[in-house]
């Protein structure tokens, strides 16, 4: 029972942090997250922690889109793509 309990805890704490960790990679990419500031050590240190309780980034630009793994929020045809790909990771 306690591993289940163990299990359930980490779940709630991970799914509040998803978010945040989505306001870093948008942060990131907006420019807010310059390299070596004290922000961007907090989100590193972040990320580890997160990484090391099992949660690890997925989907990439350009790889092959997967509807197992990836969740479309839009289609943007593309006359030179011959396969579904990855345009843009949200989220």
């Amino acid at each position: 029972n306690r591993e289940i309990e163990r299990e359930r805890v980490t779940v709630d704490v991970v799914k509040g942090l998803i978010p945040v960790l989505d306001d870093l990679g948008r942060a990131e990419k907006h420019g807010d997250l310059v390299a070596d500031t004290a922000f961007s050590t907090i989100a590193a240190k972040l990320r580890t922690s997160v990484e090391r309780l099992g949660v690890k980034p997925f989907g990439t630009v350009g790889e092959p889109f997967d509807p197992t793994v990836h969740e479309a929020i839009f289609q943007m045809p593309t006359p030179d793509v011959t396969v579904d790909t990855v345009g843009e990771v949200v989220e």
